[in-house]
Order: structure tokens, then C-alpha cells, then sequence
């Protein structure tokens, strides 16, 4: 996460409708061509009723219909907003990082929520949220913590990121790794219970978040 797990100046860093397809319709001899061999041995002409303007118009009507239903959008699932609800509390999360805002980082967490650092070195180490909050009060600078091709699991009231992510510090690449997020939902909303990371100071592949804006 921040820069606390790579001995930095910051702190720990916490930190997606198939076209449906038709079947070909059955291929039918056109009824010109089927009364051609009549035609062509003087039998009686067949007589041909026309489809009356009312007919035409309500199939078109239906026509319509089925394409415009076939462009709309399905709404989510219950399952998929319930995915999306959980990243925005991170993401929120990010931004109370970015603006050094104690007490929305604190409405974020489970009370005595967990941070467990794996270092470059590959010693653990961990710290309650207290310690997260008074760091994020006390130390300043640009912070900038993204996530990227997140993995979300929910299952009732029980969800989990994993996600790659960066840290900036100051407008600079700090570090990278890989973030886990054990999240909870409570009357409040999604929260956080603990947070594992790893820090990587060196290799950093670049971010498909920088190629996107090239």
C-alpha cells in the first residue's frame, strides 16, 4: 500500500451484453419461382392477395421493437452492483489517502482494522488502524494510490479485492504490488477489515492505466 510498508515517507498505500446471436433463417423458394413451371405449361395463373398497409405497419411496430430491446443495456445483476458498491468504498478510500482526510478514512474502516505489509525484503509487517490514521494525519505530500483489473468476491455480506496497484509519492513512482482487501458490510455500508500488500520498489511494470491515456 503507502509508503510506510517500503520504509518511505508516506504511509502503508491502500490502495469490469454479448450480442446475441440468430439462427440464419431457413432458405424458401420464392412463390414466383415456384409457379413458373405452371406458367411456363399455360396453367392457370395463381392469384396473388396483397397485405394490407395495417399489417405492414404492425409488424414494423414489432420489428422495432425487438431491435430496440435487443440495444438496451441489461441492468445490472444484484451480484454486479453489489461488486461495483464494494470498489467505490475503495476507491473512496483512495481519496481520503489523497486529501490526508483522517475522518473519512476512519468512516471507511472496521474499527481496529488490520494492515499487514509484505517487504521487499520479505519480512511482515503489521499495524492496527490507529497507527494507519495518525500516519495519514501527520505525514503530508502527494499521495496517489490506483488499483487496476481488480478481482471481486462477494458472497452476502462478505467480499475480497485483489488487485495490482501503484503508489506515487510527490508526482514519482514510489512502489507497486499487489493489494487484498477483506471488506464487510454493515448498515453503514461496504467497509474495510484489514488490508494485505505487498511492496515492490524495483521492476514496476508500467501501469495499463498510463498506456490507456496515451
Amino acid at each position: 500500500m503507502g509508503a510506510r510498508g517500503a520504509d518511505l515517507k508516506a504511509p502503508w498505500r491502500l490502495a469490469g451484453t454479448r450480442p446475441v446471436g440468430h439462427d440464419e433463417p431457413h432458405m424458401r423458394i420464392s412463390p414466383v419461382r415456384a409457379m413458373l413451371p405452371d406458367l411456363a405449361s399455360g396453367a392457370p395463373s395463381m392469384t396473388f392477395s396483397l397485405i394490407s398497409p395495417r399489417a405492414i405497419g404492425l409488424l414494423a411496430l414489432a420489428t422495432f421493437g425487438s431491435l430496440a430491446q435487443a440495444t438496451v443495456p441489461a441492468a445490472p445483476s444484484q451480484h454486479e452492483q453489489a461488486q461495483r458498491e464494494v470498489l467505490a468504498s475503495v476507491d473512496a478510500l483512495f481519496d481520503a489517502m489523497a486529501a490526508h482526510d483522517v475522518a473519512a478514512a476512519r468512516k471507511l474502516l472496521v474499527p481496529g482494522a488490520s494492515f499487514v505489509v509484505l517487504r521487499p525484503d520479505g519480512r511482515v509487517l503489521m499495524e492496527r488502524d490507529s497507527e494507519f490514521l495518525k500516519t495519514l494525519g501527520t505525514q503530508k505530500g502527494d499521495w496517489r494510490e490506483r488499483i487496476w483489473s481488480p478481482q471481486v468476491l462477494v458472497q452476502g455480506n462478505l467480499a475480497q479485492v485483489w488487485a495490482p496497484y501503484d503508489f506515487h509519492l510527490d508526482g514519482k513512482l514510489s512502489h507497486c504490488g499487489i493489494d487484498s482487501f477483506a471488506m464487510t458490510r454493515d448498515a453503514s455500508g461496504w467497509r474495510i477489515a484489514g488490508i494485505s500488500y505487498s511492496v515492490q520498489t524495483h521492476g514496476c511494470a508500467p501501469s495499463p492505466l498510463d498506456t490507456a491515456t496515451r
